[in-house]
C-alpha cells in the first residue's frame, strides 16, 4: 500500500516547544522542540508505517491573502528566539535521517500540504496530514485524513469533523467564512457562531444557496447580519480556501521512507545530548 504522511513542521515544533520545558544541552543550547518533534514523528512512523513521508515548513504568507486582508495573521507574536534557533539543527537531523522536507518561499505550509495531498490522490492509497489546523478539515475524505498532533496521534475523519463543527468537510470553507478564524485574524459575520453557522449550512447547504434564499430567512437578526456581510463572506471564502495547485517541484520517489543510517544520526543525537535515543539506536531491541 502506498501511504503518504505529511507533517506540519511549525505546528509540531510549537507544540513540542511549549509542551516540553527546560530541555537543553550542557552548553545551554535549547533542544526541547527538537526532542519533542523527533519523538512524535518517530511515533507516527511506527504506528502508521508510511511508504512516503515529508515534513513541510512554512514559507510565509502568499501575496494574495495579504492583498485580501492586510491584517492577515498580523496579531501573532514573533517566534521565540529559543524556538527559532532550533529549526536549523532540526533540518540537520532530517537530512541525516534521510527524511524529506520542503519549504516554498511565500507559500504557507497548509497550502503546500494541500497541494501535495490532492496531487497525490491518484498515486497514493491512503494519505494523512498531521496538523492541528482546522483549515485542513476541508481536505478530509475517504482517502485523506488528519492525524492529531496531541496524544496518540489519533485519526481525524469526516465523522470527527462533523462532530466537532456540525458540518461535513466539503462545507468547512463556508463554515469558516461565516464564523471567522481568530488564529489567522479573520473576522466572521457578527453574531454568527459555530452552531448558528452549522445550522444555516445544514439547512441551505452553502453560502451561495443561503444568499439566493436570503429573502426567506426566518431569523431577523441573522438576516440583518448576513445582509451587511456578503462582501466579507466572499473575501473569507478566498482566504480560508486552500490552494491545491502549487508546483512543489518534487518527485514522489524523493518522499520514499528508507532506513536511517545510524552513522549519520548518532553524531547529531550525541550533539543534542539525546542519550536515550542514541542508546536505542546503538542497541536496537529485537522485539
Amino acid at each position: 500500500m502506498k501511504k503518504l504522511i505529511l507533517i506540519d513542521a511549525l505546528a509540531l515544533l510549537y507544540r513540542s516547544f511549549y509542551g516540553i520545558r527546560d530541555l537543553s544541552t550542557k552548553s545551554g543550547q535549547p533542544t526541547n522542540a527538537i526532542y519533542g518533534f523527533v519523538r512524535k514523528i518517530n511515533e507516527i512512523r511506527s504506528i502508521y508505517t508510511p511508504s512516503h513521508f515529508a515534513v513541510v515548513f512554512d514559507g510565509g504568507s502568499p501575496k494574495f491573502r495579504k492583498e485580501l486582508l492586510p491584517e492577515y495573521k498580523s496579531q501573532r507574536s514573533p517566534m521565540p528566539d529559543a524556538l527559532r534557533e532550533q529549526i536549523s539543527p532540526l533540518k540537520d537531523y532530517l537530512k541525516a535521517a534521510d527524511i524529506f522536507y520542503i519549504t516554498i518561499d511565500n507559500q504557507e505550509a497548509d497550502d503546500v500540504m494541500a497541494s501535495l495531498a490532492v496531487q497525490g490522490n491518484g498515486y497514493f492509497d491512503k494519505e494523512y496530514i498531521a496538523s492541528g489546523d482546522k483549515d485542513m478539515y476541508q481536505l478530509i475524505n475517504d482517502k485523506l485524513q488528519m492525524l492529531a498532533l496531541s496524544g496518540k496521534s489519533e485519526v481525524f475523519d469526516a465523522t470527527a469533523v462533523q462532530e466537532k463543527t456540525g458540518v461535513m468537510p466539503e462545507q468547512i470553507v463556508d463554515w469558516l467564512a461565516l464564523v471567522g478564524d481568530a488564529a489567522d485574524n479573520i473576522a466572521g459575520v457578527p453574531g454568527i457562531g459555530g452552531k448558528t453557522a452549522a445550522k444555516l449550512l445544514n439547512a441551505y447547504g452553502s453560502i451561495s444557496v443561503l444568499k439566493s434564499k436570503y429573502d426567506d430567512l426566518p431569523d431577523s437578526k441573522v438576516k440583518e447580519s448576513l445582509g451587511q456581510c456578503w462582501g466579507i463572506l466572499e473575501r473569507n471564502v478566498k482566504l480560508v480556501g486552500l490552494d491545491t495547485e502549487i508546483e512543489c517541484g518534487c518527485e514522489w520517489d524523493e518522499l520514499v521512507v528508507t532506513p536511517s543510517d545510524p552513522n549519520k544520526l548518532l553524531p547529531l543525537l550525541d550533539l543534542f545530548e539525546f542519550k536515550s535515543m542514541a542508546k536505542d539506536l546503538r542497541e536496537p531491541t529485537l522485539f
